[in-house]
């Protein structure tokens, strides 16, 4: 059966929300510039001879790329999964052109680059592909010094049966942009035979890509994930590579079983303006978040900067950041729900807006690093467990609490208020028994707790906790410049490893504040990798 209708009503919807051209995003869109040469080309094109038209839009006749609503004799017969296929394998020989030939046809600007658009229109792809973990066999695979405007199209992933698919791959390229346009996905008729989990459906695959821009994208309704970022071919020690400097901004990510974003490795990402919705709601699979840092065999994840976007109605939460993530600013977000920090190492989160959820950072055996400043939070917690070397300073709750069980760290200068009338348990939490193993240190002055609190300041009285009050010493070790650190290739001398924890307090409260001073050495101004 012919999904034209839908197709064309999706369409519809796109042209209402993406209507501004990419040049419009300044910096961060695709730009075009035509010449003589790709005017005269398109002058010909006509009939369909020539390969593009004057300003670079790929000509659909000549290239035999079937739009929907639209008849061409070269799909008369063919089913939609056939289009699909051939849609797939023409748009492959139109992109391998354009980096190659059409530069010769006045496509080239400056920068290197070639700018290709595609014909407006709804188009059915197949990205379909059998090898989990793999990338999609049968995608439409953009290759390196090339940016491709979709033109405010709808591309459909076609109903398929198969684990796995990506309607667009970005596999070892340079310098890609792809931008203004819809991706769907097929995940409320996707045939859910067999006994895998059929989680890695995507629109955008990007592996081991280098330089990659993707702007004013709608991306929606996938198996798996939106956009997925990660290594290529292998192993790094066994010479594979991972994606850097990827750019995701202005984009809307929603509505997937999965993830908005999923970061497998990488290195210099940055995820900004862009709104991530109702992940793993319908038909879910876990970790159902808006972003997910999890790295993959040896990949690393490093630099990744999350700024400015909107988070909401995620079933597990807005990002999760685990283990082999290192150097993470999370900042300027509005989230409803949770961000949740489960081994990422020097992370700082900060200037959030949160509600109707909170900030965790929980089970981190190791020396995490982790800054938690000028956060404002409605109804919502800051919940700190099992961690070491945390600093939570200058944030302003409303109806919530913070708690700090099992952990070494700081808690300055943070205002907590409960509006209610009835008395909350407490404002301010610290907490440890003779349960857990280990010592624990918390530094902690100049808070204020207003509000009906059945206690204002809940702290045990256990041997394995020691808590120090001097505003003098807690000021100096959660002071620091507001930005982040640097991650350059060589890593930061961070001075002598935190002494190995005994049940001796002294020497427990000696090691735990050699750590945070430590830690707040390396809060210095951020800077580029080279």
């Amino acid at each position: 059966m012919r999904l034209t209708s839908r197709i064309n009503a999706l369409l519809l919807a796109g042209l209402l929300v993406w209507g501004a051209p990419l040049s419009a995003l300044g910096a961060s869109g695709l730009e075009a510039a035509g010449t003589p040469e790709a005017a005269a080309a398109g002058s010909a094109s006509s009939l369909g001879a020539a390969p593009v038209s004057g300003d670079g839009t790929l000509n659909n006749l000549y290239w035999q790329i079937q739009p929907q609503g639209v008849q061409y004799a070269f799909s008369k017969g063919l089913t939609d999964e056939q289009i699909a296929r051939k849609n797939v394998e023409n748009l492959n020989k139109a992109l391998a052109w354009a980096a190659g030939s059409g530069p010769e046809a006045g496509l080239k600007y400056s920068g290197g680059k070639t700018f290709v658009k595609l014909e407006r229109g709804s188009y059915l792809l197949d990205g379909q592909h059998s090898r989990v973990y793999s990338v999609s066999d049968r995608s439409v695979s953009v290759p390196s010094n090339i940016d491709l405007d979709l033109n405010r199209s709808t591309l459909m992933q076609i109903p398929n049966e198969k684990e796995g698919y990506a309607l667009f791959t970005v596999v070892g390229s340079e310098n890609v942009g792809i931008g203004n346009g819809t991706l769907v996905g097929e995940k409320d008729r996707h045939r859910y035979t067999g006994k895998g989990t059929h989680e890695f459906g995507f629109g955008i695959d990007v592996r081991g890509g280098t330089n990659i821009r993707l702007v004013n994208m709608d991306i929606y309704n996938m198996t798996g994930d939106s956009i997925i970022i990660g290594g290529k071919d292998t192993y790094l020690s066994r010479g594979g590579t991972i994606s850097r400097s990827v750019l995701i901004d202005g984009c809307r990510l929603h509505d997937n079983r999965r993830q908005g974003i999923t970061v497998m490795g990488g290195r210099d990402i940055t995820i900004e303006n862009s709104a991530i919705y109702n992940i793993g709601v319908s038909n879910g699979t876990d970790p159902r978040c808006g972003i997910d840092l999890e790295n993959e065999l040896d990949w690393p994840i490093e630099n990744v900067t999350i700024r400015g976007n909107r988070f909401y109605n995620n079933s597990k939460g807005a990002v999760l950041v685990h283990r082999g993530t290192k150097y993470t600013a999370i900042e300027n977000n509005t989230v409803q729900g949770k961000l949740v920090l489960v081994y990422g190492e020097h992370t700082a989160i900060e200037n959030n807006d949160v509600s109707d959820g909170g900030i965790y950072s929980v089970d981190t055996s190791e020396p995490v690093y982790t800054v938690i400043r000028n956060n404002r939070l409605q109804n919502a917690s800051i919940e700190i467990a099992k961690n070491s070397n945390t600093v939570v300073t200058d944030n302003k709750l409303t109806g919530g609490a913070i708690k700090f069980n099992y952990s070494t760290g700081v808690i300055y200068r943070n205002t907590v208020a409960n509006p209610g009338k009835t008395a909350a348990k407490f404002g301010i939490q610290v907490y440890a028994d003779q349960q857990m193993p280990g010592s624990f240190h918390v530094y902690m002055a100049d808070n204020t707790v207003s509000g009906p609190y059945i206690k204002q300041y809940a702290v045990s009285n256990t041997s394995r906790l020691t808590v120090t009050t001097d505003p003098a010493v807690v000021e100096a070790l959660a002071s620091g410049p507001a930005d982040m650190i640097d991650s350059p290739d060589t890593p930061i001398p961070m001075g002598p490893e935190p002494q190995k924890k005994d049940d001796t307090p002294a020497v427990i409260a000696g090691a735990a504040a050699l750590a945070l001073l430590s830690a707040a050495a390396v809060f210095y101004k951020k800077k580029k990798r080279p």
